[in-house]
């Protein structure tokens, strides 16, 4: 053969080798079983996922079987070459099977008859679809961002990655082995789905999971912005800031006047613009606080801390009620750019102060005026608020006690006068000791004039006391007792003179409280000219409508006194005319 035309044979030779091996490496792997009978295309993979058998036994041993779902090793079985015990499963004709449930199993082709068989396996393992390649995504300054790939905690030999930011679908990183980093740089910024597949070497990893992984993007770390830092007990702040960049790292900084140090990671992904921090070492209705955030890039090049905000401290002393509602509240903040501090209710703002630790006293006239209160500082856009605080939440109000009431006796009835209040009213209470040792509550009212017409009888003293409700339900203590005898020894009179001069016109027995009250008055004949059962009325001197004569007229009365004895009396008056 000529020598050129040797050279270009061997030329060709060395060609078609390199594809063949080209083409040996993309196409599936085959794997051979214990004794080399028979090969599949895969031994591990993702459910569900196919397998086919291929009998490579060149002997004439008859028609082949198999089990796919065997899950009993026949290396622990001596006989299982003859024993049909050493296996589980269902046998079949088929030499193609899907696995679907996790687990590990092995794959039996049976040659021959069941007297003289040919035996042979080869392990599958099948994994739970759900298990993502184990790589950790560093975001770097400039664009750039780093994959550290754990090998020990994915089942994967080798990677492939696209990196999603050209046209297409296209695996820009088709066998990364994932023994050390990798680093990659955007053209440009932006947040990107980075998309990295595992791969066996001898299986599919076709049905495993490829989750995106999120890649942020930038030119320049992001500034944090606090926007509001508010203050909700003792231990716990509330942030709230701009919108996190996914993918960085993000620590809360705090400093109580030794200096900052880190006391929260951030996940941007779960508090993307709110955080909520607690810790009880850490007083905030006590001491003020200076908070910071700091991102970080993930490959520890570059960070960032934004403007800071500042904490205030406050609670609310001495309590105390008197003629008005009265506390102290105290304050304290950083002084680093304070200007002024204003103390709020709602939206309303109730005093301004220029100093940046105080206390003061807050006077109310009135329940109403009683309301939550907070202070609020604004530094650099940054709105900081203390801690929400309601007088007088924690204290039973008890106001003080009215003076005593003025009783005094109009004919059988008892005329009460409540004094005036503290705070602006909203009943009277009024107890009453009658008859019994114990003072009982007899009838509440709005009014300061009361007649009190429920007296039991045979009462001969009665003592008052009483107590106030404001216009918020808030009642005072009760006031000392005031005590009014109530006389049964009758008084009777032996002249009046009807004449309408206002000066002893009626016939009247003295005022007091009789039970079962009765008077009768008679001329000096006998004849019944007056009748009552009422000891506050009187005999006006008339009778059947007409002026009764000048003259002498008899009187019977009877009652019971406070010991329920009967009690009478009969005598004579003069009637002047």
């Amino acid at each position: 053969m000529p020598k050129k035309q040797l050279i270009s044979r061997l030329t060709s030779i060395l060609i078609a080798t390199f594809f063949l091996t080209l083409c040996h490496h993309n196409l599936k792997s085959q794997n051979r079983s214990t004794d080399g009978d028979f090969e599949t295309d895969f031994i591990i993979g993702c459910g569900p996922f196919p397998i086919s058998i291929q009998n490579k036994f060149s002997g004439t041993i008859g028609s082949a079987q198999y089990i796919f779902d065997n899950t009993i090793d026949p290396s622990t079985c001596p006989n299982y070459k003859t024993d049909p015990s050493c296996f589980n499963g269902t046998l079949t004709a088929n030499n193609s099977f899907t696995y679907n449930t996790p687990g590990t199993y092995y794959a039996i082709q049976i040659l021959g008859t069941a007297t003289v068989p040919r035996v042979d396996y080869i392990r599958i393992d099948v994994l739970d679809y759900s298990n993502p390649p184990a790589v950790t995504v560093n975001n770097c300054q400039g664009n750039s961002f780093e994959l550290i790939f754990d090998k020990n905690s994915d089942p994967y030999d080798f990677y492939s990655i696209n990196f999603q930011d050209g046209p297409g679908n296209t695996i820009d990183i088709q066998n990364w082995n994932g023994d050390t980093p990798y680093s990659y740089t955007f053209s440009n910024p932006g947040s990107y789905n980075l998309s990295i597949r595992g791969h066996f070497n001898n299986g599919t990893s076709s049905s495993c999971v490829s989750p995106p992984y999120v890649v942020s993007a930038f030119q320049t770390l992001p500034t944090p912005e606090i926007t509001s830092l508010e203050v909700l007990d003792g231990s716990k702040i509330n942030l709230t800031y701009n919108r996190l960049a996914k993918g960085l790292k993000y620590e809360l900084l705090a400093n109580d006047g030794t200096g900052l140090r880190s006391v929260a990671q951030i996940n941007p992904n779960t508090y993307n613009e709110e955080f909520t921090f607690e810790d009880p070492g850490f007083n905030f209705s006590q001491s003020p606080y200076a908070f910071q955030l700091l991102v970080t890039d993930d490959c520890g090049s570059s960070n960032q801390t934004s403007k800071t905000a500042y904490s205030i401290a406050s609670r609310l002393t001495n309590e105390n009620i008197s003629d008005q509602f009265t506390y102290d509240i105290q304050w304290s903040t950083f002084q680093e750019n304070f200007t002024e501090i204003n103390l709020i209710s709602g939206t309303s703002l109730l005093n301004s102060y220029n100093t940046h630790q105080s206390s003061t006293t807050i006077s109310l006239d009135n329940c109403n005026s009683i309301v939550e209160v907070k202070f609020q500082r604004t530094d650099d856009g940054i709105v900081s608020t203390g801690i929400l605080m309601k007088p007088f939440e924690s204290t039973s109000i008890l106001l003080p006690s009215p003076p005593p009431n003025v009783a005094s006796i109009r004919g059988s009835l008892v005329e009460l006068t409540l004094p005036p209040t503290h705070f602006p009213l909203g009943e009277y209470i009024v107890y009453r000791k009658d008859t019994g040792p114990d003072f009982q509550e007899v009838f509440r009212t709005a009014s300061a004039n009361y007649t009190d017409t429920t007296i039991p009888s045979g009462t001969s003293e009665v003592c008052y006391r009483i107590a106030y409700m404001d216009e918020c339900g808030n009642q005072s203590e009760v006031s000392t007792e005031s005590c009014l005898v109530l006389s049964t020894s009758l008084g009777v009179p032996n002249a009046f003179s009807p004449n309408g001069d206002q000066i002893n016109d009626e016939f009247k027995i003295s005022e007091g409280i009789y039970a079962n009250f009765k008077m009768a008055i008679f001329n000096r004949w006998g004849t019944l000219i007056y009748y009552s059962t009422d000891p506050a009325k009187g005999w006006n001197g008339d009778y059947e409508g007409q002026p009764a004569r000048s003259g002498t007229y008899l009187y019977q009365i009877s009652f019971q006194n406070a010991d329920n004895l009967l009690i009478t009396k009969s005598g004579s008056f003069v009637l002047i005319r």
